[in-house]
């Protein structure tokens, strides 16, 4: 009833609110709440709720921008806007950050899920990231799940230590796995370490995930763990893990996790090796 009151209103200030109503238990709360948002704001984002947080956000950064701008001395104020009392349409300038060519395109093929309904607030930009962020906290996984699909499309690095933390600690599995093959885009200082934590998860969704974003973010330091997955209990991710290890190595052996082990045994003594000066040689020498 609240819901259908604030929609009565017309009143702008009721948006909020009225988002928030989105995510009630009620569902005729819900479907008012959505009633009467569309009513407000002349707006239809149906029931996603982070398409209308990050609209929401958007939209009342662009008024504080507009309210704290004045005209200077002989210029003219602009026109009234007139007797509209709907949101101004928000601005597309903030386009999203472009990556082009098929490296990104074989990235985003890697972060798992429908990609539908994220495009919309995507469309927002920069603007939209801050309350994307938020929503990494929301209590629905559905969208969490999508918040993070959305920062994973914008490539904004500075958000991978909100997805890692969701990669490590979500009680979902499904939005961990999720936010593993985000990272994959993201990159970030703590992707890595992120991702081979998650080769430990019990859902061998999220192991999939993170051993597939190892591609992107992974160096030296994933190989052992890599080579672990070769045992994997999933034959998805010993298939998959067996795939990165060859581009990561540039070893061809065959998918034997054994031969693979071996290798590396070998490697780490000759790396060993070559780091050990002539006079710690002599003077091991000497000793024995």
């Amino acid at each position: 009833m609240t819901a259908k009151v604030l929609g009565e209103t017309e009143d702008p200030r009721a948006v909020g609110a009225l988002i928030a109503s989105l995510t009630d238990k009620d569902p005729d709360v819900r479907s008012e709440a959505l009633t009467a948002l569309r009513r407000i704001t002349s707006r239809d984002f149906g029931m996603d709720y982070v398409a209308w947080v990050t609209w929401h956000q958007t939209h009342l950064a662009t008024e504080s921008e507009t309210e704290t701008t004045e005209p200077g001395a002989g210029e003219a104020a602009p026109p009234p806007a007139g007797n509209d009392s709907s949101p101004a349409p928000v601005s597309s300038s903030a386009a999203p950050t472009e990556r082009s060519g098929d490296l990104f395109r074989n990235r985003l093929a890697d972060c798992s899920g429908p990609r539908e309904s994220v495009r919309t607030w995507v469309d927002l930009g920069e603007a939209a990231v801050p309350a994307l962020l938020i929503c990494l906290d929301d209590p629905d996984p559905n969208v969490r799940k999508s918040a993070i699909q959305s920062l994973a499309l914008t490539g904004r690095k500075d958000a991978s230590e909100a997805v890692c933390r969701r990669l490590l600690e979500d009680n979902d599995a499904c939005v961990r796995a999720k936010a593993a093959g985000a990272l994959g885009l993201l990159e970030g200082d703590c992707a890595q370490e992120a991702l081979l934590q998650g080769l430990q998860d019990p859902s061998e969704q999220v192991r999939f995930y993170a051993v597939t974003a190892l591609r992107w973010v992974g160096d030296s330091r994933a190989v052992w763990p890599l080579i672990l997955r070769l045992d994997d209990r999933d034959a998805r991710v010993r298939s998959r893990a067996y795939m990165i290890l060859k581009h990561l190595t540039g070893q061809e052996l065959p998918q034997e996790p054994v031969l693979w082990q071996d290798w590396y045994g070998r490697r780490a003594s000759r790396e060993t090796d070559e780091k050990t000066s002539p006079e710690e040689k002599s003077r091991t020498g000497e000793e024995g």
